[in-house]
Formats: structure tokens, C-alpha cells, sequence
């Protein structure tokens, strides 16, 4: 099967079966969104592109909030990623949430 050639309310619904392919494709189309717009939050960008990958590695979980008829799935995926999910290692190496 040809992920890539799927919608994104089609992978959000695989990857709420834990579908890896499915996660990989919507990490191909929307992590450079991501990281531009987390950008604004946090001025360190080797910490934001691990993030940003760690970030994407927790979505399996995240499609269980997303409502296909309020939000397109890339404004949901950044507004998860700058208020609530996206993490950013300090230099002690502790996690610690975004700031809002």
C-alpha cells in the first residue's frame, strides 16, 4: 500500500491503530511545519529537531483527540505541538513541556 497517496484523516485514523507507516508519512509531510512553528516558542534548534522527533514518536496516542470535523489535521498537529506536547530538553538534560 502506497501511504504516502493517503489523506491525513486516513493516516490519523491508522495511526490510531498504531500504524508506523502511517506515522512515518504524516512525519514526512508536517515536521518541517512543526519545527517552523515551534521555532517561535523556543530559539535552540538542535534541541527542537530532537524534539520535534520525539514529539512525532509519541503521536500514536494523540489521534483519539483529534476531531476530523473541527480541524485540518496540520493545525491540529501544531497546536498540540507548541501548548501541550512538544518537549524540550534543558542542558541538565531534564524534559520539561514548551512554555505557553
Amino acid at each position: 500500500m502506497d501511504y504516502s497517496a493517503l489523506d491525513d484523516n486516513t493516516l490519523i485514523r491508522l495511526i490510531a491503530y498504531s500504524n508506523t507507516e502511517a506515522l512515518s508519512v504524516l512525519y514526512d509531510r508536517y515536521s518541517h511545519l512543526v519545527f517552523s512553528v515551534a521555532t517561535n516558542v523556543v530559539r535552540d534548534r538542535m534541541r527542537l529537531k530532537r524534539s520535534c522527533k520525539t514529539y512525532f514518536s509519541g503521536c500514536g496516542n494523540m489521534p483519539k483527540t483529534y476531531k476530523e470535523e473541527q480541524t485540518k489535521v496540520s493545525t491540529w498537529l501544531t497546536r498540540i505541538a507548541v501548548t501541550e506536547r512538544l518537549i524540550i530538553y534543558d542542558g541538565t538534560g531534564h524534559a520539561r513541556t514548551c512554555p505557553q
